[in-house]
């Protein structure tokens, strides 16, 4: 659990009424991360959960400052890294949570003497793989699927397993993955929730410590309840936004196992004071992002984003939505929030698919370039 030297800040309170209903969050956070400054309250086009949280950190539904981002994954890297006592594995949740556990893993690579292996989940397949398939029954896609790895990226001696989300409320979809890994992992000893927001109250530790059958420690930024009273009547229709597992592209997001090290950052340039805005594509976000944060080294003036498969209505810190359909052969609508392109000099569209997304709208400052193709 949470070490007690780290700076906390009183409990704070945000609140939110949607016409979905009432959203309130308890939670207190670190000192160097208070809550207004963490997230914001959204709404979902969808009936399962109405309510979204927007993370101010993520790069996902805000254009997002990559110093920022990089700042929170060191955060949560630094916390998680003294309760490690051996070979670490550690998997992210898609799509919002890919350059988020990407990024941790690497930062880790540097805090902790121990050898690491990381993967994410997934909704699209791997040829010949196997898979272990999953359920997030509040997702407005539930269907995720987690590879298993090859023989040479065994999981055996791995004594520490490690789960990063953006966001955690009730933490049975990461039970469920507990249970269905603990037969892989003979070794394991620990597990570690690592996340931008604990809102389980405890609870989500408790069960995957039940699922797994060994301690659970969280590793958070934010922590607290959430209480969410719904407005009778009001309802949504979800889009079909459904996993259809359409085979992943060629790509340097590999969502198999890999030895944990630190990726090149892709061979772009901008000038000083330049406004660049960066788009990475569903889950395709940490290179992306990598790219965004090299161009922010040059200089310029970078903000990120990335599209996705989450429909969200405009309420709150959400503007208007682009709807568009996927470039991963699954013909599903995509959607970005309100990225004003206009506001840049250069947007630059970084995606794994042979294609890119087409974007509607005016887009005179467009670049779409296709990175990890090999």
């Amino acid at each position: 659990m949470t070490r007690p030297s780290e700076p906390w800040l009183p409990e704070a309170v945000l609140e939110a009424v949607l016409p979905a209903g009432r959203l309130s969050i308890t939670a207190t956070s670190l000192s160097d991360w208070p809550l207004p400054e963490l997230l914001d309250i959204g709404m979902r086009q969808n009936p399962r959960r109405p309510f979204l949280l927007v993370s101010k950190v993520l790069g996902k539904h805000l254009p997002t400052d990559p110093a920022l981002m990089q700042r929170a994954q060191h955060a949560l890297a630094g916390l998680v890294a003294p309760a490690l006592g051996g070979p670490w594995a550690l998997v992210g949740m898609a799509e919002t949570a890919t350059a988020l556990a990407e990024g941790v893993a690497e930062e880790l690579s540097g805090l902790t003497p121990h050898p690491g292996l990381m993967a994410t989940t997934t909704r699209y397949s791997l040829p010949g793989r196997e898979s272990l398939d999953l359920e997030e029954t509040h997702s407005h896609a539930p269907q995720l699927r987690l590879y298993l790895p090859p023989a040479e990226l065994a999981l055996r001696g791995v004594t520490d397993l490690i789960f990063v989300d953006d966001e955690v409320t009730t933490g049975l979809t990461l039970a469920r993955l507990a249970a269905r890994l603990r037969a892989h992992l003979p070794a394991l000893k620990r597990l570690h929730l690592v996340t931008l927001a604990d809102f389980s109250g405890g609870s989500g530790a408790m069960r995957m410590a039940e699922s797994a059958g060994v301690p659970v420690g969280v590793h958070a930024l934010t922590r607290g309840q959430l209480e969410f009273t719904p407005t009778p009547g009001w309802t949504a229709t979800l889009p079909d936004v459904e996993a259809r597992f359409a085979p992943a592209p060629l790509s340097d997001h590999p969502r198999g196992w890999r030895t944990v090290q630190t990726s090149p950052a892709p061979a772009l340039t901008a000038r000083p004071g330049e406004r660049v805005l960066v788009l990475g594509s569903g889950e395709y976000m940490y290179r992306p992002y990598r790219a965004a944060f090299h161009l922010a080294a040059q200089g310029a003036e970078v903000r990120f984003m990335a599209t996705t498969r989450s429909p969200a209505l405009k309420c709150g810190p959400l503007g208007p939505r682009l709807d568009f359909t996927d470039a991963y052969g699954e013909g599903t609508p995509n959607y970005l929030y309100d990225p004003q392109p206009q506001r840049y000099d250069r947007v630059l569209l970084l995606h794994e698919t042979p294609t890119a997304p087409v974007l509607p709208g005016d887009w005179p400052n467009l670049t779409s370039l296709r990175l990890g193709s090999g």
